[in-house]
């Protein structure tokens, strides 16, 4: 029996509160999901045998692939969802959606709240009850995984140094940087960027 795990956390909110509505573990034959599996095998293990190492390689070609191969797992599950519970978060979801997407795009700027709860027209310690109902999170804690994951990307797919991470994704004090960093992700940007760089070698330590 072959087993894969799927782990991640949405950026997307509404992609997570659906996702939430789900049990907390989904499974499928492999019967009914051959085309996936087949596309696991293929991105995952090269070449397709019981002792296949899995792939350090990537490309944009690869992360495409991955991308398609998780959109249409998600779809399968989304297939399953209660519609009247979704029907039924819709009309509070849209109706703060602008100060949503206003956060996704100036998250670098770490805007106040007034000026968030402004998009929508509400009072900012309302919005932010309301915010926190709705998402399980507060737009503070929202903004700071916009910050960290962009910083990941960037420290992952860039020669970018340090400083010029921390002042891309809004940082002007890089300690103060490398400081919420290590908290949030418990490990500092320079180890993640080294750790990431071994696995992507095969983890071969240097001789």
């Amino acid at each position: 029996m072959s087993v894969y795990w799927v782990h991640f956390v949405p950026e997307s909110l509404y992609l997570r509160y659906l996702l939430d509505q789900l049990p907390p573990l989904v499974s499928w034959p492999r019967r009914s999901a051959a085309a996936s599996y087949r596309e696991i095998c293929e991105i995952f293990e090269e070449p397709f045998t019981a002792q296949s190492r899995p792939r350090k390689d990537s490309s944009p070609a690869l992360d495409c692939r991955i991308q398609a191969l998780l959109l249409g797992l998600i779809s399968r599950l989304l297939d399953t969802l209660d519609q009247g519970r979704v029907r039924a978060f819709q009309p509070e979801y849209y109706r703060l959606k602008p100060a949503f997407d206003y956060m996704q795009s100036h998250f670098r700027e770490n805007p106040s709240l007034e000026r968030i709860a402004g998009q929508v027209g509400l009072a900012p310690n309302y919005f932010h009850r309301r915010f926190r109902s709705l998402f399980g999170t507060t737009p503070f804690n929202f903004m700071l995984a916009g910050r960290l994951n962009q910083a990941r990307r960037l420290l992952s797919g860039t020669e970018l140094s340090i400083k010029e991470v921390a002042a891309a994704v809004g940082y002007d004090d890089p300690p103060y940087f490398t400081r919420v960093f290590t908290r949030q992700m418990q490990v500092a940007p320079s180890a993640y960027r080294a750790m990431l760089r071994q696995d992507t070698r095969g983890g071969d330590a240097p001789g």
